[in-house]
């Protein structure tokens, strides 16, 4: 024990709480040792150059989860490429000579039933670390569900200290709405990254689990050589995390036996370090193991044994239930009138500005008329309620709203008291300041929920749209290629705030025109509802789909009487188009907020899309063949033409009809919106064609 270094922990409680090894301990450790160094030597004979990212040099990882998955508990594992391969096959029993998948074998998930427990390694992308975030969402909807179940996060070293979304994950690991009650963390540290081992070339701190201490969690510094004392450690370190439910970090010190992959040559660049490295033994012949021929012949045996192959696909839908609550939907509304009342009372000293909020809700509650955006939501929210769905909202300052909209939590303004308008199953969450790991969490709160088919559902919401920016990682590797790649669903909302409206580049777009551009094969739906029963028809909606929905959400006309609906509107059917027909001989096609500035037209016709995609290509050449009359066809967007719907939207009007559809708008542009006196101007001149267009069609019919 003398050669482990221990960190933010008292030696006297790990004196206190270590256990010696048992005999049958020290058999297991040999087997999969010994599994680990075979499963190697002939997948090198197997697959000679090919990438297999070998754990040679760190055998030990084997052992290590063999008695985690022996734990009491279910197991979630996020880790990298190395050393994946051998994971999946010895500790998950993964057969990957099965070629059925959209991706590299050492990326794929799995997961098996092992003594009536789940045992899941999650997929993960060659985004170093971006898994981790994940495998927390993924575990915490476990808990929530009723299962325990203990977090591994498997590290690289240069990866550990380098990327930024660790710290992001470490900071979500002691917030209530976050915390999984501990993670055990193991940094393979094979003390190279690729080619670069100077560490003044790969990191700042003296170690590459320094970024540990911020947060005063344990941290065990061992040689890989001490297997006995590595499994010690590792049995301390998960009754550590069950007894005080924090994280804990075992920095396994070994070696890389061969290049980052088996295509490269480490001679290159690290000539002295392999020649002591190319003399060093395999781990098992460390033991002496009685009438180890038997023990060699079984081994090998079983290694080839045929090993079974599960795909995780379990999602059913969920229209019924929709149905029943629309079925139902006054009685609902009765209901939700009520409680909100109820909780409303409970507050005395109420701020002046929700005063007149609360006033204006309860008012459109009594007459089922003018129901605003933010009620829209809430409605949805309670209805998804009644039919017992778990739902988890987190974002940045999402209980009051970026734009003062919700305020679902409400403030006595002298005793400080705060009353949440939801009850439990309804969790608003106000998240950190951090996009990439919050999405990444409900990335995999939602991956579990359907994997397991949970009665939930969760939202992200985007403080403005741009800021998925820094979430983009989630989004190309997760949100949009999911289920093409790793055969996994998610039915997460992507609330993003959009708009163009004068007030320059930044919080303006959500770079719709990407999103749009990763659409394909139905895999996530991008919705932009006008109205509040178009919002509330899209949440309702999603509980019934197995693919995310990108909803472009209002901003500084989230207020605006436009968006109010009756109650009557509040169907649960979202509707992809809405088509007003002057019959005209003049057409203009719009997507968001400038619908509302076009409608006052009375001389054109105009068509309103609120699914981007899937789009129903049948009801839009429909919808056109109706307008007989039309001779000319515009689209109209506030996005500089390289940008926003008409590079998407422009390749598809092509093929639905032989009509010419020209464009109106900025200009193209680098930025995402014009500013100033040249926004002013570009609107003015699309603003004056259109209503050019509607004063000639007003006097041909006069």
């Amino acid at each position: 024990m003398n050669k482990i270094k221990i960190f933010n922990i008292s030696k006297k409680w790990v004196k206190n709480n270590i256990k010696s090894l048992k005999s049958h301990d020290k058999k297991k450790i040999f087997k999969y040792l010994y599994f680990s160094y075979f499963f190697e030597k002939n997948m090198k004979k197997m697959f000679l150059y090919k990438k297999r990212f070998s754990i040679e040099g760190c055998d030990v990882l084997i052992p290590i989860l063999y008695f985690l998955i022996n734990t009491k508990k279910n197991i979630v594992v996020s880790m990298s490429h190395r050393g994946r391969l051998n994971v999946l096959y010895n500790i998950f029993n993964f057969n990957f000579f099965v070629n059925s998948f959209q991706d590299e074998i050492f990326h794929l998930g799995f997961e098996r039933k092992y003594k009536k427990k789940k045992i899941i390694i999650l997929p993960n992308p060659s985004h170093l670390e971006y898994s981790n975030c994940v495998s927390m969402g993924y575990t915490k909807s476990l808990f929530e569900n009723g299962f325990e179940t203990l977090n591994i996060q498997i590290h690289g070293d240069c990866a550990f200290s380098g990327q930024g979304i660790v710290m992001e994950t470490l900071n979500l690991s002691k917030l209530k709405d976050f915390s999984i009650n501990g993670t055990l963390h193991i940094i393979v540290n094979n003390e190279i990254g690729f080619t670069t081992n100077k560490i003044r070339e790969i990191r700042s701190s003296k170690n590459s689990d320094s970024i540990m201490n911020m947060f005063n969690f344990p941290i065990f510094r061992i040689f890989y050589k001490n297997v006995n004392s590595v499994i010690k450690i590792v049995k301390l370190a998960v009754s550590y995390i069950n007894k005080y439910k924090r994280d804990v970090l075992i920095n396994l010190k070994c070696y890389r036996k061969l290049g980052h992959s088996e295509q490269d040559d480490p001679n290159i660049t690290q000539p002295l370090e392999y020649i002591k490295i190319k003399n060093i033994k395999p781990l098992y012949k460390n033991y002496n193991i009685k009438n180890f021929k038997s023990f060699k012949e079984k081994f090998r045996n079983s290694f080839y044994k045929k090993k079974t192959i599960h795909i995780n696909n379990k999602y059913y839908k969920n229209i019924k239930y929709i149905n029943k609550i629309i079925k139902n939907k006054i009685y609902n509304l009765n209901k939700i009138h009520i409680e909100f009342k109820n909780k409303i009372k409970k507050i005395i000293n109420m701020h002046i500005l929700v005063k007149t909020f609360v006033k204006k809700r309860i008012k459109s509650f009594k007459s089922r008329k003018n129901i605003d955006w933010s009620t829209g939501e809430y409605i949805a929210l309670r209805f998804l309620n009644f039919i017992n769905v778990n739902i988890r909202f987190s974002g940045q300052d999402s209980q009051r709203g970026t734009f003062c909209q919700r305020h679902y939590n409400i403030y006595d303004q002298i005793s400080g008291k705060k009353i949440c308008i939801f009850n439990k199953r309804i969790k608003i969450i106000n998240s950190p300041l951090s996009e990439a790991s919050v999405l990444g969490f409900e990335i995999g709160y939602s991956i579990c929920n359907l994997d397991n088919n949970f009665k939930s559902m969760n939202i992200w919401e985007a403080q403005f749209g741009d800021f998925l920016n820094c979430a983009q990682v989630y989004f190309d590797q997760y949100i949009s290629s999911l289920k093409f790649k790793w055969n996994k669903n998610s039915n997460i909302i992507l609330l993003l705030p959009h708009g163009i409206e004068g007030q320059g580049p930044e919080h303006s777009s959500s770079r719709i025109e990407r999103i749009l551009s990763l659409c394909y094969k139905k895999n996530i739906i991008v919705s932009c509802p006008n109205s509040s029963a178009q919002y509330f028809n899209c949440i309702l909606q999603q509980f019934s789909n197995n693919v995310p929905n990108i909803i472009l959400t209002k901003k500084k006309n989230i207020r605006s009487k436009h968006l109010n609906s009756n109650f009557s509107d509040f169907s649960g059917k979202y509707l992809k188009y809405k088509i007003i027909n002057n019959r005209s001989k003049v057409c203009i096609i719009c997507i968001g907020d400038i619908f509302y500035e076009i409608k006052k037209y009375k001389n054109l016709n105009i068509v309103l899309i609120e699914q981007l995609y899937p789009l129903d290509l049948k009801i839009m050449k429909k919808s056109f063949t109706k307008m007989k009359k039309v001779k000319k066809y515009f689209f109209v967007q506030k996005e500089p033409k390289n940008q926003g719907y008409w590079p998407y939207l422009f390749s598809i009007f092509k093929y639905i009809s032989n009509i010419n559809i020209k464009y109106l708008g900025s200009p193209k542009n680098s930025s995402t919106t014009f500013f100033g006196k040249k926004y002013k101007f570009y609107t003015k001149k699309y603003i004056k064609k259109i209503k050019t267009l509607n004063e000639k069609e007003k006097n041909s019919c006069s």
